[in-house]
């Protein structure tokens, strides 16, 4: 799917009920077109691409002459340009690559979290005393910074991730490698608010969806589902429009 909310045809930003689609790689949400691109016959590329004038990112009106790039915030007005823009900043990673990056921050959230419970620790032995286990029924004082501590542990998780990747484009591990996370129209500003997205569907992906993937391992021809892994990305990469990528040296 094309990155943006913006149908590239009218302008109009969209809404929470419309649907978005990708036609030729160009974002249409608008119900009125919807009709005109997709009937019958449907739209040839030409005809689409002819029909665009705006930037599906920051929905900025373009000139006749349609550019490869929005004149205003530079995004591409295709998918194809920002494929092109991709794959000319390096590679996708071995699968490998990947894992190891994600045990090499998986140390440093390890300790961050051992930290975190060591404060909460803390904190629980200065309310601790006679009177004071039985915080309202069902609920005692150690169930409730057991509570925290978990909690403590996702969010160190998730700020870890977001932080490195909002500010900096790549964790340490991602760094010993080389490898930066990219939006798919191969801009190095993944953002705030998408690095969250990002980050709390990397925590799903590691400890719900590989339970699914776990077929693939017994797919034909052997080891067929690495490659899988490696060409499709992963569930965090794939819903927030983001690439992790290795530059060429």
């Amino acid at each position: 799917m094309a990155i943006g909310n913006y149908c590239q045809i009218s302008g109009e930003r969209k809404q929470r009920n419309q649907v978005k689609a990708e036609v030729y790689g160009i974002v249409v949400t608008a119900p009125a077109l919807m009709e005109k691109v997709y009937g019958d016959p449907p739209a040839t590329r030409d005809e689409v691409l002819a029909m665009v004038r705006y930037c599906a990112v920051c929905g900025a009106e373009q000139p006749e002459q349609l550019p490869d790039r929005c004149v205003s915030c530079g995004a591409p007005l295709t998918a194809e340009v920002g494929d092109r823009a991709l794959a000319e900043l390096g590679k996708k990673p071995a699968l490998y690559k990947r894992a190891l990056s994600f045990v090499i921050d998986l140390v440093f959230i390890a300790a961050l979290i051992v930290a975190a419970v060591w404060g909460l620790e803390r904190v629980e032995a200065l309310f601790a005393g006679p009177g004071r286990q039985e915080i309202t029924e069902g609920m005692t004082l150690k169930k409730l910074f057991l509570m925290l501590e978990i909690l403590a542990a996702i969010a160190v998780f998730i700020v870890y991730h977001t932080a490195f990747v909002a500010f900096m484009g790549s964790t340490p591990g991602k760094l010993v490698f080389g490898t930066r996370v990219y939006l798919k129209n191969g801009s190095r500003k993944v953002g705030l608010s998408k690095s969250f997205i990002r980050s709390v569907l990397y925590l799903f992906t590691i400890y719900v969806v590989p339970v699914g993937l776990l077929p693939l391992v017994f797919q034909e021809p052997p080891g067929k589902w690495i490659s899988i892994l490696e060409e499709d990305a992963m569930f965090h990469d794939i819903l927030t429009d983001t690439a992790v990528i290795e530059r060429e040296k």
